[in-house]
């Protein structure tokens, strides 16, 4: 089998699917895969088309959405390097339940549906962490709801920001910068609350001196405090 580089200096998100392979079981991924390039705002994976294959995010960020009949859009999550796209069509046997679009450019690997479970049953590690991950989405999905009945909006939009810096945080001068561009509209989505509740939850974080925003910008410039007011020590 020909050896298939992985992208240089990238770092696997931790909890994707790529973070609990070894080197060899990914080559063997890559080596089924068409590699592929999406442009910003580019269109991956479209809610309701069929799910005939599943996407790895080798570079970049993707962002999964979904639009309600009635015309609301929210961003539901935020996936990196490493992480797998489009699998539930698949698993569910249905359409595709959410749409996937880059932020930036994103380099992928496409695999078709029949050729990823071949590949899993052949591989009993990547099995394993589809199944972990499907489990820690799902776990990550219901603290979101019991954290829309339980918590203020700055409690969780501060554990949202946590959260997100472990799928694209950056550290810079001021303190960790979240790589994907976020809007208040999008924050209001993740964390199920109305827009001027964000607004005056970023307002209360700004006054503490834990975030620093700009136009769908966010620095964090005291992780230790974001973390106390998400509750997590």
């Amino acid at each position: 089998m020909t050896t298939v580089p992985r992208p240089r200096g990238v770092q696997w998100v931790r909890g994707s699917l790529l973070s609990g392979l070894s080197e060899p079981t990914i080559e063997g991924l890559l080596s089924v895969a068409r590699r592929h390039l999406a442009e910003p705002d580019e269109r991956i994976l479209g809610e309701g088309e069929p799910g005939d294959h599943v996407e790895v995010i080798l570079r970049g960020y993707c962002k999964v959405s979904l639009t309600t009949p009635e015309g609301y859009h929210a961003l539901l999550a935020i996936r990196g390097a490493g992480d797998l796209v489009g699998e539930m069509a698949g698993l569910r046997g249905q359409g595709r339940s959410a749409t996937v679009t880059a932020s930036g450019a994103v380099e992928l690997a496409a695999v078709p549906h029949e050729t990823f479970q071949v590949f899993l049953r052949g591989h009993a590690d990547a099995a394993e962490q589809v199944s972990r991950m499907v489990g820690d989405r799902l776990v990550w999905a219901n603290r979101r709801r019991i954290d829309g009945g339980a918590y203020p909006a700055e409690v969780r939009l501060s554990r949202l920001l946590c959260d997100l810096i472990e799928v694209c945080g950056q550290a810079v001068v001021a303190g960790v910068r979240l790589d994907v561009p976020l809007s208040q509209d999008e924050l209001a989505g993740l964390i199920g609350a109305a827009v001027p509740t964000v607004h005056k939850a970023l307002s209360l974080l700004r006054q503490q001196g834990i975030v620093q925003t700009g136009y769908r910008r966010i620095v964090v410039t005291d992780v230790d405090a974001l973390a106390r007011w998400g509750g997590a020590g």
